[in-house]
């Protein structure tokens, strides 16, 4: 049922002062709300800001994948200047860094997130 349908429908039953009235736009919103979950679900959404992702096997929007290669790209130059770093090293530090950007920060604690569950389990 589109949205404008379901509140045509809701605008209906507002209209009659019952018990039964209430039930009803109660049931009414749900199916409408459950309906919205299914279309979000069926829509990949980036992890770190809910953007459309790029392509389906990527978890990251077009912004959040740029920082996401960029991360990647960098940590060797880091490795090769500290002499061997962990990748959760590398990201931990770049948090505490002022020139660290936003789009970066938040693929970090996403990525930080993901080690989290890998060690976790």
């Amino acid at each position: 049922m589109p949205e404008s349908r379901y509140l045509q429908i809701i605008k209906t039953l507002i209209s009659s002062d019952s018990y039964h009235s209430f039930i009803n736009i109660y049931s009414v919103y749900s199916l409408f709300f459950k309906s919205m979950d299914t279309a979000h679900k069926k829509n990949r959404r980036c992890a770190a800001c809910y953007r459309e992702v790029v392509a389906k096997d990527q978890k990251y929007c077009i912004y959040h994948i740029q920082a996401y290669d960029s991360l990647q790209k960098q940590y060797d130059a880091w490795v090769h200047a500290y002499g061997g770093l962990s990748k959760v090293d590398y990201m931990n530090k770049l948090l505490t860094l002022s020139q660290t950007g936003s789009w970066v920060k938040e693929v970090i604690k996403e990525e930080l997130k993901t080690e989290y569950k890998k060690v976790k389990n």
